[in-house]
């Protein structure tokens, strides 16, 4: 035993031990944040709300080139400032995720579900609005999309109060939604490549940012 103690009094020995209980403690530390950390839905949270933030860009530089069309200038205008607070309010909800990746609280999911809810609210304003002023053929591309968003919006949402109960709990959730990202990029291109029968629009559809 007193040839142990003087082995572990060695500067060499004593400084590897020393390495040793820093590298377990870091690695114990990286463990319970796994657990009671960020929950692995928030990951693929940051993929949904990244296409939802590039679909409604794609669809506010699709009313761009509308407007340059006088007949359609003044139904691109109306529709720009419906999908511009649609496209903040999913931008809004995307810093809060961000927000909550560097430091979860169940006051930022509180305000990450208000901020979804924003966003659906407005969807299903696009959706269940008659749109009068606006030509017929722009107003089923434009509830299309809204759909689309609103289909994965809602599945995501639906989630966040389990997300809480996990927070309090330490555990994990992940997250299912109708289209993966592959079929949500192929539905969204798809809308914007079949042809409306209205020549102005039509003119338009390819200028459309594909996802």
């Amino acid at each position: 035993m007193k040839h142990f103690f003087e082995f572990m009094r060695k500067p060499r020995v004593h400084r590897s031990c020393q390495l040793l209980m820093l590298v377990s403690t870091l690695f114990l530390a990286g463990q319970l944040l796994c657990a009671c950390g960020v929950p692995t839905w928030l990951t693929d949270a940051q993929n949904i709300l990244a296409l939802a933030t590039s679909s409604a860009g794609a669809i506010l530089g699709f009313f761009g080139t509308l407007s340059g069309n006088p007949a359609l200038a003044a139904a691109a205008a109306l529709l720009t400032g419906i999908f511009t607070d649609i496209e903040k309010g999913i931008t809004d909800v995307e810093t809060l995720v961000s927000e909550y990746n560097e430091n979860p609280s169940d006051t930022l999911l509180q305000n990450i579900e208000a901020g979804a809810q924003l966003v659906i609210t407005n969807l299903k304003k696009v959706l269940t609005d008659a749109f009068p002023e606006v030509p017929a053929a722009l107003v089923t591309k434009v509830q299309a999309v809204a759909q689309l968003l609103l289909t994965q919006f809602e599945a995501w949402s639906s989630l966040i109060p389990a997300a809480k109960a996990a927070l309090t709990a330490g555990s994990q959730i992940t997250i299912s939604v109708p289209y993966t990202s592959k079929a949500y990029k192929k539905l969204f291109n798809d809308t914007f490549a079949t042809p409306t029968g209205d020549a102005a629009i039509d003119e338009a559809l390819p200028k459309v940012k594909r996802l």
